[in-house]
Protein backbone atom coordinates (compact mmCIF):
# COMPACT_ATOMS: atom_id res chain seq x y z
CA UNK A 1 0.00 0.00 0.00
CA UNK A 2 2.85 2.38 0.86
CA UNK A 3 4.48 1.71 -2.51
CA UNK A 4 1.22 2.45 -4.32
CA UNK A 5 0.81 5.70 -2.41
CA UNK A 6 4.41 6.67 -3.16
CA UNK A 7 3.94 5.99 -6.87
CA UNK A 8 0.74 8.02 -6.86
CA UNK A 9 2.45 10.96 -5.16
CA UNK A 10 5.36 10.82 -7.60
CA UNK A 11 3.00 10.73 -10.58
CA UNK A 12 0.96 13.68 -9.27
CA UNK A 13 4.17 15.56 -8.53
CA UNK A 14 5.48 15.04 -12.07
CA UNK A 15 2.12 16.04 -13.55
CA UNK A 16 1.98 19.22 -11.46
CA UNK A 17 5.55 20.09 -12.45
CA UNK A 18 4.92 19.51 -16.15
CA UNK A 19 1.60 21.34 -16.13
CA UNK A 20 3.24 24.35 -14.46
CA UNK A 21 5.34 24.74 -17.57
CA UNK A 22 4.47 27.02 -20.46
CA UNK A 23 2.27 25.98 -23.36
CA UNK A 24 3.71 27.76 -26.41
CA UNK A 25 1.85 28.70 -29.59
CA UNK A 26 3.14 30.43 -32.72
CA UNK A 27 0.86 32.90 -34.53
CA UNK A 28 1.77 34.27 -37.97
CA UNK A 29 -0.20 37.29 -39.14
CA UNK A 30 -0.21 37.23 -42.94
CA UNK A 31 0.11 40.82 -44.17
CA UNK A 32 0.64 42.95 -47.27
CA UNK A 33 1.92 46.19 -45.80
CA UNK A 34 -0.90 47.54 -43.62
CA UNK A 35 -3.49 45.15 -45.05
CA UNK A 36 -4.32 41.51 -44.50
CA UNK A 37 -2.94 39.20 -47.18
CA UNK A 38 -5.46 38.47 -49.93
CA UNK A 39 -5.08 37.31 -53.52
CA UNK A 40 -7.15 40.35 -54.56
CA UNK A 41 -5.07 42.86 -52.57
CA UNK A 42 -2.64 45.03 -54.57
CA UNK A 43 0.79 45.61 -53.04
CA UNK A 44 3.75 47.78 -54.01
CA UNK A 45 7.45 47.14 -53.41
CA UNK A 46 10.20 49.69 -52.70
CA UNK A 47 10.70 50.26 -56.45
CA UNK A 48 7.07 51.25 -56.87
CA UNK A 49 6.12 48.10 -58.81
CA UNK A 50 2.57 46.97 -58.10
CA UNK A 51 1.63 43.30 -57.87
CA UNK A 52 -0.77 40.75 -56.43
CA UNK A 53 0.22 37.49 -54.76
CA UNK A 54 -1.85 34.48 -55.77
CA UNK A 55 0.30 31.73 -54.27
CA UNK A 56 2.74 31.90 -51.37
CA UNK A 57 4.00 28.64 -49.86
CA UNK A 58 7.13 28.43 -47.71
CA UNK A 59 8.81 26.22 -45.13
CA UNK A 60 9.81 27.04 -41.57
CA UNK A 61 12.29 24.76 -39.79
CA UNK A 62 14.60 24.58 -36.75
CA UNK A 63 12.58 26.77 -34.39
CA UNK A 64 14.55 27.93 -31.34
CA UNK A 65 13.19 29.89 -28.37
CA UNK A 66 15.55 32.21 -26.47
CA UNK A 67 14.41 32.95 -22.95
CA UNK A 68 15.20 33.64 -19.30
CA UNK A 69 18.48 35.46 -19.72
CA UNK A 70 20.32 33.36 -22.26
CA UNK A 71 18.66 29.95 -22.23
CA UNK A 72 17.86 28.22 -25.51
CA UNK A 73 15.08 25.73 -26.18
CA UNK A 74 14.85 23.95 -29.51
CA UNK A 75 11.49 22.80 -30.84
CA UNK A 76 12.65 19.43 -32.13
CA UNK A 77 11.58 18.00 -35.48
CA UNK A 78 8.92 20.66 -36.05
CA UNK A 79 8.42 21.70 -39.67
CA UNK A 80 5.78 24.11 -40.92
CA UNK A 81 4.56 24.39 -44.48
CA UNK A 82 2.94 27.82 -44.50
CA UNK A 83 0.37 28.30 -47.26
CA UNK A 84 -0.17 31.98 -46.64
CA UNK A 85 -2.75 32.77 -49.34
CA UNK A 86 -4.83 29.67 -48.56
CA UNK A 87 -4.79 30.26 -44.79
CA UNK A 88 -6.37 33.69 -44.86
CA UNK A 89 -4.94 36.29 -42.49
CA UNK A 90 -3.69 33.97 -39.74
CA UNK A 91 -1.68 30.81 -39.10
CA UNK A 92 -1.50 29.23 -35.64
CA UNK A 93 0.60 26.28 -34.47
CA UNK A 94 1.17 24.54 -31.17
CA UNK A 95 4.92 24.25 -30.52
CA UNK A 96 4.88 22.28 -27.28
CA UNK A 97 5.22 22.68 -23.51
CA UNK A 98 8.48 24.15 -22.22
CA UNK A 99 9.98 25.60 -19.06
CA UNK A 100 9.89 29.32 -19.92
CA UNK A 101 9.31 32.29 -17.62
CA UNK A 102 10.33 35.15 -19.92
CA UNK A 103 10.67 35.01 -23.69
CA UNK A 104 13.40 37.08 -25.34
CA UNK A 105 13.19 36.10 -29.01
CA UNK A 106 12.36 33.36 -31.49
CA UNK A 107 14.59 32.15 -34.32
CA UNK A 108 13.64 29.90 -37.23
CA UNK A 109 15.00 28.77 -40.56
CA UNK A 110 13.41 29.60 -43.91
CA UNK A 111 13.40 26.41 -45.97
CA UNK A 112 14.41 22.86 -45.14
CA UNK A 113 17.65 22.26 -43.29
CA UNK A 114 20.63 20.01 -43.95
CA UNK A 115 20.10 16.33 -44.63
CA UNK A 116 16.31 16.72 -44.45
CA UNK A 117 16.51 18.75 -47.64
CA UNK A 118 17.79 15.65 -49.46
CA UNK A 119 15.98 12.88 -47.60
CA UNK A 120 13.70 10.36 -49.27
CA UNK A 121 10.37 12.17 -49.52
CA UNK A 122 8.47 8.88 -49.87
CA UNK A 123 9.29 7.94 -46.27
CA UNK A 124 7.09 10.67 -44.80
CA UNK A 125 3.50 10.21 -43.75
CA UNK A 126 1.22 11.78 -46.41
CA UNK A 127 0.13 14.45 -43.92
CA UNK A 128 3.67 15.46 -42.95
CA UNK A 129 4.74 18.92 -44.23
CA UNK A 130 7.75 17.33 -45.96
CA UNK A 131 5.66 14.78 -47.83
CA UNK A 132 4.37 15.24 -51.39
CA UNK A 133 2.40 18.45 -51.89
CA UNK A 134 0.07 19.80 -54.55
CA UNK A 135 1.22 22.09 -56.03
CA UNK A 136 4.66 20.56 -55.62
CA UNK A 137 7.17 21.87 -53.10
CA UNK A 138 9.84 19.24 -53.86
CA UNK A 139 12.29 19.84 -56.71
CA UNK A 140 14.05 16.48 -56.56
CA UNK A 141 16.47 14.46 -54.45
CA UNK A 142 19.56 16.39 -55.56
CA UNK A 143 18.15 19.93 -55.36
CA UNK A 144 15.79 19.33 -52.44
CA UNK A 145 12.71 21.35 -51.59
CA UNK A 146 11.42 24.67 -52.80
CA UNK A 147 12.02 26.86 -49.75
CA UNK A 148 9.63 29.52 -51.05
CA UNK A 149 7.17 29.36 -53.95
CA UNK A 150 5.56 32.70 -54.71
CA UNK A 151 3.44 33.56 -57.76
CA UNK A 152 1.13 36.33 -58.87
CA UNK A 153 0.26 38.99 -61.42
CA UNK A 154 1.59 42.49 -62.06
CA UNK A 155 1.53 45.28 -64.63
CA UNK A 156 -0.83 48.23 -65.25
CA UNK A 157 -3.73 45.87 -65.95
CA UNK A 158 -2.58 43.15 -63.53
CA UNK A 159 -2.40 40.67 -66.39
CA UNK A 160 1.34 39.87 -66.39
CA UNK A 161 2.02 36.59 -64.60
CA UNK A 162 5.20 36.23 -62.56
CA UNK A 163 6.71 33.34 -60.58
CA UNK A 164 9.61 32.86 -58.17
CA UNK A 165 10.59 29.50 -56.69
CA UNK A 166 13.65 29.72 -54.47
CA UNK A 167 15.68 26.73 -53.26
CA UNK A 168 19.24 25.59 -52.61
CA UNK A 169 21.29 24.66 -49.54
CA UNK A 170 23.34 27.85 -49.78
CA UNK A 171 20.15 29.92 -49.50
CA UNK A 172 19.00 28.31 -46.25
CA UNK A 173 19.27 30.65 -43.29
CA UNK A 174 17.61 32.05 -40.21
CA UNK A 175 15.51 34.98 -39.13
CA UNK A 176 15.26 36.20 -35.54
CA UNK A 177 12.32 38.13 -34.13
CA UNK A 178 12.77 39.90 -30.80
CA UNK A 179 9.54 39.56 -28.83
CA UNK A 180 8.34 38.82 -25.31
CA UNK A 181 5.14 37.26 -26.62
CA UNK A 182 1.71 37.49 -25.04
CA UNK A 183 0.87 35.61 -21.85
CA UNK A 184 -2.47 34.26 -20.71
CA UNK A 185 -1.87 32.22 -17.58
CA UNK A 186 0.57 29.47 -18.57
CA UNK A 187 -0.12 29.97 -22.29
CA UNK A 188 2.48 31.89 -24.29
CA UNK A 189 1.44 33.16 -27.71
CA UNK A 190 4.30 34.25 -29.96
CA UNK A 191 2.74 36.49 -32.58
CA UNK A 192 4.83 37.61 -35.56
CA UNK A 193 3.92 39.61 -38.63
CA UNK A 194 4.83 38.34 -42.08
CA UNK A 195 4.81 41.37 -44.38
CA UNK A 196 4.93 39.72 -47.81
CA UNK A 197 5.04 43.05 -49.60
CA UNK A 198 8.75 42.97 -48.69
CA UNK A 199 9.37 39.59 -50.34
CA UNK A 200 9.94 41.35 -53.66
CA UNK A 201 12.14 44.18 -52.39
CA UNK A 202 14.69 45.37 -54.99
CA UNK A 203 13.13 43.29 -57.77
CA UNK A 204 11.41 44.51 -60.92
CA UNK A 205 8.02 42.86 -60.83
CA UNK A 206 6.52 42.22 -64.26
CA UNK A 207 5.94 39.39 -66.69
CA UNK A 208 9.69 38.84 -67.07
CA UNK A 209 10.06 37.90 -63.41
CA UNK A 210 9.93 34.15 -63.88
CA UNK A 211 12.66 32.16 -62.16
CA UNK A 212 12.90 28.73 -60.57
CA UNK A 213 16.25 27.83 -59.07
CA UNK A 214 18.94 28.61 -56.50
CA UNK A 215 20.71 31.69 -57.85
CA UNK A 216 19.76 35.06 -59.35
CA UNK A 217 16.35 36.21 -58.09
CA UNK A 218 16.11 33.26 -55.68
CA UNK A 219 19.00 34.65 -53.64
CA UNK A 220 17.30 38.04 -53.33
CA UNK A 221 13.94 36.46 -52.51
CA UNK A 222 15.31 34.29 -49.70
CA UNK A 223 17.48 37.09 -48.33
CA UNK A 224 14.34 39.22 -48.13
CA UNK A 225 12.56 36.43 -46.25
CA UNK A 226 15.41 36.15 -43.79
CA UNK A 227 16.04 39.88 -43.28
CA UNK A 228 12.93 41.89 -44.19
CA UNK A 229 9.66 40.01 -43.94
CA UNK A 230 9.17 39.10 -40.26
CA UNK A 231 8.71 41.33 -37.23
CA UNK A 232 7.05 41.19 -33.81
CA UNK A 233 3.28 41.21 -34.04
CA UNK A 234 0.27 41.20 -31.78
CA UNK A 235 -2.32 38.58 -30.95
CA UNK A 236 -2.86 35.78 -28.48
CA UNK A 237 -4.86 32.66 -27.83
CA UNK A 238 -7.44 33.77 -25.31
CA UNK A 239 -9.09 31.39 -22.87
CA UNK A 240 -12.49 32.10 -24.40
CA UNK A 241 -11.17 30.86 -27.75
CA UNK A 242 -10.93 27.42 -26.16
CA UNK A 243 -14.68 27.37 -25.54
CA UNK A 244 -15.60 27.90 -29.20
CA UNK A 245 -15.83 24.17 -29.91
CA UNK A 246 -17.06 21.66 -27.35
CA UNK A 247 -14.85 18.63 -28.00
CA UNK A 248 -14.05 15.70 -25.78
CA UNK A 249 -10.83 13.82 -25.03
CA UNK A 250 -11.40 10.79 -22.80
CA UNK A 251 -10.54 8.97 -20.66
CA UNK A 252 -7.94 11.29 -19.17
CA UNK A 253 -5.84 9.94 -17.49
CA UNK A 254 -5.75 6.97 -19.83
CA UNK A 255 -4.12 3.57 -20.03
CA UNK A 256 -3.33 4.18 -23.73
CA UNK A 257 -6.56 4.06 -25.72
CA UNK A 258 -8.11 7.53 -26.05
CA UNK A 259 -11.27 8.72 -27.74
CA UNK A 260 -11.70 12.13 -29.36
CA UNK A 261 -15.15 13.43 -30.16
CA UNK A 262 -16.16 16.65 -31.94
CA UNK A 263 -19.56 18.14 -32.83
CA UNK A 264 -21.19 17.15 -36.09
CA UNK A 265 -20.45 19.52 -38.97
CA UNK A 266 -18.91 20.07 -42.36
CA UNK A 267 -15.64 21.63 -41.24
CA UNK A 268 -12.37 19.76 -41.81
CA UNK A 269 -10.85 18.76 -38.46
CA UNK A 270 -7.71 16.93 -37.47
CA UNK A 271 -5.78 16.32 -34.25
CA UNK A 272 -2.05 16.42 -33.60
CA UNK A 273 -0.44 14.65 -30.65
CA UNK A 274 2.91 15.98 -29.41
CA UNK A 275 5.14 15.17 -26.47
CA UNK A 276 6.28 17.89 -24.08
CA UNK A 277 9.28 18.71 -26.29
CA UNK A 278 6.91 19.59 -29.13
CA UNK A 279 7.79 16.54 -31.25
CA UNK A 280 4.90 15.31 -33.37
CA UNK A 281 3.82 11.81 -32.33
CA UNK A 282 0.79 11.39 -34.55
CA UNK A 283 -1.59 13.34 -36.78
CA UNK A 284 -5.05 11.98 -37.48
CA UNK A 285 -7.95 13.38 -39.48
CA UNK A 286 -11.68 13.10 -38.93
CA UNK A 287 -12.89 11.53 -42.18
CA UNK A 288 -16.69 11.38 -42.46
CA UNK A 289 -16.92 10.87 -38.71
CA UNK A 290 -17.02 12.95 -35.56
CA UNK A 291 -15.00 10.53 -33.43
CA UNK A 292 -11.47 9.10 -33.45
CA UNK A 293 -9.63 6.47 -31.45
CA UNK A 294 -5.97 7.05 -30.55
CA UNK A 295 -3.61 4.44 -29.16
CA UNK A 296 -0.60 5.72 -27.21
CA UNK A 297 1.47 2.89 -25.73
CA UNK A 298 4.18 4.90 -24.00
CA UNK A 299 3.27 6.48 -20.66
CA UNK A 300 3.83 10.18 -20.21
CA UNK A 301 2.30 13.61 -20.73
CA UNK A 302 1.10 14.71 -24.16
CA UNK A 303 -0.52 17.69 -25.83
CA UNK A 304 -3.49 16.92 -28.08
CA UNK A 305 -4.35 19.82 -30.39
CA UNK A 306 -7.55 20.14 -32.42
CA UNK A 307 -7.35 21.97 -35.76
CA UNK A 308 -10.23 23.27 -37.88
CA UNK A 309 -9.34 23.92 -41.53
CA UNK A 310 -5.65 23.79 -40.45
CA UNK A 311 -6.17 26.55 -37.85
CA UNK A 312 -5.52 25.70 -34.20
CA UNK A 313 -8.75 25.58 -32.17
CA UNK A 314 -7.74 24.16 -28.79
CA UNK A 315 -5.14 22.10 -26.96
CA UNK A 316 -5.75 19.67 -24.12
CA UNK A 317 -3.17 17.95 -21.96
CA UNK A 318 -3.32 14.17 -21.78
CA UNK A 319 -1.87 11.79 -19.18
CA UNK A 320 -1.05 8.23 -20.29
CA UNK A 321 -0.29 5.99 -17.33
Amino acid sequence: MKKILLLTVLLLSSVTSAWSQTEVHLIINHRLGNNALSSSQTASNNLGDQFKIQRLDYYIAEITLYHDGGQETQVNDHYLLVKAVNEGHLRTDSLGVFSISQLDSIRFGIGVDGSRNHADISTYDPKHPLSYQSPSMHWGWSAGYRFVAIEGVAGPSMNQAWQLHGLGDNNYGYTTVVTSGNWNGNILSIAINGDYEKTLKNMNVDGSLIYHGSSSHAVTLLDNFKNEVFSAGSGSLETEDYQAINWQLYPNPSSGVIHVKIPEGEKAYHVEIRDLSGQLIERKEFSNTNSLELDLQQSGLYMVSLYQDNALVDTQRLIVQ
